[in-house]
């Protein structure tokens, strides 16, 4: 299990938890750097716990679009 905090590209940016589940979707991660503009595909998954609701995203998909050099 993992993860990875993102950032969205809009009017008003905000940052977005992501977690990622097993070995193969792991490795999209690797080569990725935190200047990097990728395409996420991600599924959401909600549930109730003591009449509080708490939503995961999983990521299904990491796609870089533009390799950005890091500084």
């Amino acid at each position: 299990r993992g993860g990875l905090v993102i950032e969205t590209i809009d009017a008003n940016p905000k940052y977005v938890a992501l977690t990622i589940f097993g070995r193969d979707r792991l490795t999209l991660l690797q080569g990725l750097n935190s200047n990097d503009l990728i395409i996420v595909e991600y599924s959401p998954e909600s549930r109730n716990i003591g009449d509080r609701w708490y939503t995961d995203l999983r990521c299904i998909s990491i796609r870089r679009t533009i390799k950005m050099n890091q500084q």
